[in-house]
């Protein structure tokens, strides 16, 4: 299949998700337990079925890491699209290629030129645009669910950033498998209390939308990963902010907002820009 329609369906994918949070009837410690407990069991038995588990004596450390940062994000993230509207959680999860920047300077010593800084500003500026309608409370559904976002993002980038200083050690699959499962080891023996009233047939829904998102949308990702530039397929999955609006927009029948839109142009255009300042040659900027 081409990579750049491998890209573009995981995005679609994705997309869904925002507007499926919202419509099915579970608690947010059951989505999140789901979430992480049927991508590890489907892949682990993927490995079995292949035989292929010489890999899990060879884990380094930092894919530990992902794993446990990974069980914060998707907590944060179904808190994000449960608590605020569809629209302004997914243009603020999409604040995470910021963060990846500020910790490659940091961390990576990357270069970071006086119009990265400044488009980085830009791009925070555009997050106080898209909240500057919320109070600053905690009993403020609202403000809870972007604040849960933000959060979210910023453990995407340091998973990003992990997977990039870790290099090819493993294959993508297996990055996969790592990513979640910490916490479907760790969600498994508290079913019992995250799950309270179990409803099979939501529960089966759950379980399998999260192996279609958690393991066909990774999948498609990182298989285009190795096709194409990290910098095209960066930029193509961006396509998940409007696939996600549309879903929101058709199933839930949300309007997008002038400051959704205002806030939500800030970060994508400073997104884009930081891409193409990554991605050229020192001497040409």
């Amino acid at each position: 299949m081409n990579p750049y329609i491998q890209i573009l369906l995981a995005t679609v994918i994705w997309g869904a998700t925002g507007a499926f949070v919202k419509l099915i009837d579970l608690p947010i410690s059951a989505l999140a337990s789901v979430r992480l407990l049927a991508p590890t069991a489907a892949l682990l038995l993927y490995f079995i079925y292949k035989k292929k588990l010489a890999f899990l004596s060879t884990t380094p450390r930092s894919l530990v890491w992902v794993s446990v940062i990974n069980i914060i994000r998707v907590v944060m993230y179904f808190i994000g699209f449960k608590n605020t509207s569809v629209g302004s959680a997914i243009i603020l999860l999409y604040t995470w290629p910021i963060f990846v920047t500020i910790a490659a300077s940091i961390f990576l010593k990357e270069k970071s030129t006086r119009p990265m800084k400044a488009l980085i500003a830009l791009a925070f500026l555009g997050t106080y645009v898209i909240q500057m309608h919320t109070r600053f409370s905690f009993q403020d559904h609202d403000f809870v669910g972007m604040m849960a976002m933000l959060i979210s993002s910023l453990c995407s980038a340091a998973t990003v950033v992990i997977f990039k200083a870790t290099g090819d050690t493993h294959s993508h699959t297996e990055k996969v498998f790592f990513q979640n499962a910490a916490g479907g080891l760790l969600v498994l023996p508290f079913l019992y209390w995250l799950i309270p009233n179990p409803q099979p047939i939501p529960l089966a829904i759950a379980a399998g939308f999260a192996i279609f998102t958690g393991v066909l949308g990774y999948s498609l990702f990182f298989s285009a990963l190795n096709k194409i530039p990290s910098s095209h397929a960066s930029f193509l999955s961006y396509f998940e902010v409007i696939t996600t609006l549309i879903f929101s927009s058709f199933l839930l029948h949300e309007h997008v907002t002038w400051n959704m839109t205002l806030g939500g142009s800030m970060i994508l255009f400073s997104v884009i820009f930081l891409h193409h300042f990554r991605t050229v040659p020192e001497e040409d900027i």
